[in-house]
């Protein structure tokens, strides 16, 4: 969603790798700085030979962009666990062509629908699979974020795989949280640092709010905001559970026109960890180092109990503590 407003300036501007601009307009709201929004390395560096799943992880991937099809079969190969492949797409031609290059897929079930090119990758995640979530405990949200103007949108993606599935003991990392700590409900991965300072509500605000109001959420401006921005995780399907409820359907998303920003879509977006906190549940920042110039919040863990002290020394709440986060 946010690569739109970094696809606008086509590269013109050269970003400083900095904390969150203060001089931004108040009603973009209170952003966490860079030193203090901590993330765990990935892959971790203890073994994890003994973990393993019960049932399938669910892969939802929204692929718009079908030439980036076999990008997403090597990345999801490297889930070492039995793996259900859920994509939509938008045409006919699309899915033929994306069955293809999935058609050997031996480590689960492969399902293609054709969804209506609205919401961008939010809808048909949310609108398109609903039925889906209830049959996985863990799913991977991933989709064919692209940039039409250079490389940026293309390196913002590659982050983001690689922090979210770049490796097996990647994957396995993200599995122990989850199993280690049934508490967490989503794990995201870090900010892509030349976006970072524009992940406020960019006029996103008013339309969070009232679909907020309906999950039960009362937002307000002085909430600190943090979500995963390019909107790519892994969550508990159950931490999904009050957007899911809400029963959006496609025509509540705008037609696609290039919008930059004022729709559901962008503010669904910015609602995924207040929803996470709704449904009982934290959440937790992930990051590949060697994607990320800043390394210094960038936690290493070297052992169950690092990992156990990160959880317990950085876990957030978005949605009680407006005044004493970071």
């Amino acid at each position: 969603m946010l690569s739109s407003v970094y696809d606008g300036l086509k590269e013109r501007v050269r970003f400083r790798l900095k904390g969150p601009d203060r001089s931004h307009d108040p009603t973009d709201g209170r952003l966490r700085s860079s030193a203090d929004d901590r993330s765990a390395a990935v892959p971790f560096r203890y073994g994890m030979t003994d973990i393993s799943v019960s049932t399938p992880i669910g892969a939802i991937c929204h692929i718009f962009y079908e030439d980036l099809a076999p990008e997403f079969r090597s990345t999801l190969e490297n889930i070492p666990f039995a793996t259900d492949v859920i994509i939509t797409t938008d045409t006919e031609a699309k899915r033929r062509f994306i069955e293809s290059v999935f058609r050997s897929w031996n480590k689960g079930r492969v399902e293609i629908r054709i969804v209506s090119n609205q919401g961008r990758d939010i809808a048909p995640k949310l609108i398109g699979v609903r039925d889906i979530y209830g049959q996985y405990e863990i799913v991977l949200l991933l989709h064919s974020k692209k940039s039409l103007y250079g490389s940026s949108g293309n390196k913002w993606r590659q982050t983001l795989f690689q922090s979210l599935v770049g490796s097996p003991d990647t994957v396995r990392s993200i599995i122990d949280i989850f199993q280690r700590h049934p508490d967490v409900g989503m794990v995201i991965c870090q900010h892509f640092e030349p976006i970072r300072r524009f992940t406020g509500w960019n006029r996103n605000y008013e339309g969070a709010r009232g679909l907020a109001r309906r999950m039960g959420i009362d937002l307000t401006l002085d909430h600190i905001l943090d979500f995963p921005s390019g909107s790519m995780f892994w969550a508990r399907s159950a931490s999904l559970a009050p957007l899911l409820d809400l029963k959006l359907n496609i025509d509540d998303f705008a037609p696609e026109d290039s919008q930059i920003n004022e729709t559901i879509a962008h503010a669904v977006e910015r609602l995924f960890l207040f929803v996470c906190e709704r449904a009982g549940y934290c959440w937790v920042k992930v990051a590949d180092p060697r994607f990320f110039r800043i390394k210094k919040a960038i936690m290493n863990i070297e052992s169950r109990e690092d990992l156990d002290h990160f959880l317990k020394a950085n876990t957030v709440n978005l949605s009680n503590s407006p005044t004493d986060i970071p």
